[in-house]
């Protein structure tokens, strides 16, 4: 996924006659899970970027947790970014709601999620775009993102 003149570029033979070198092109949109992580367990390995979260965030469809501010706080400020998910409990809920389940049975099926801010009574987002990788363990949601991030 790159524009139409990135792909001139990277088509284009210099007059040198050799290709161009490129380290690097593009935004990252997936990458496996940590290794060990989820093993045996997880459907698919895979997540989403953080570098993809927000290009992503419109496209997705399933895999999506929406949480209130007060929640996306609560994991964020856990340790290692992430929080117990507890049956009945309003995280549970919205877990179950975006990965698998529904807000009654409280169970999710295990692997990446993209997490972002719920949008209000008006529909609008919470605080603007907000949107992170994040993982599903039986008993944990995790957000993937760096000290930076997440302060």
């Amino acid at each position: 996924l790159v524009s139409p003149g990135v792909a001139r570029l990277w088509a284009a033979t210099p007059s040198t006659g050799r290709r161009v070198a490129w380290a690097r092109l593009g935004v990252f949109l997936f990458e496996q899970l940590p290794k060990g992580l989820l093993s045996g367990v997880a459907v698919s390995r895979w997540r989403v970027h953080a570098e993809g979260a927000e290009l992503l965030a419109p496209l997705l469809s399933h895999r999506r947790v929406q949480l209130t501010p007060s929640l996306m706080l609560t994991v964020l400020r856990g340790e290692h970014r992430q929080t117990i998910l507890e049956d009945g409990t309003a995280l549970a809920n919205a877990v179950a709601a975006g990965a698998g389940g529904g807000e009654t049975c409280h169970h999710h099926v295990c692997g990446g999620v993209l997490v972002g801010l719920a949008a209000t009574a008006g529909g609008h987002a919470a605080v603007g775009s907000f949107w992170v990788p994040g993982v599903l363990t039986p008993k944990q949601l995790r957000l993937l993102v760096d000290d930076d991030l997440a302060q």
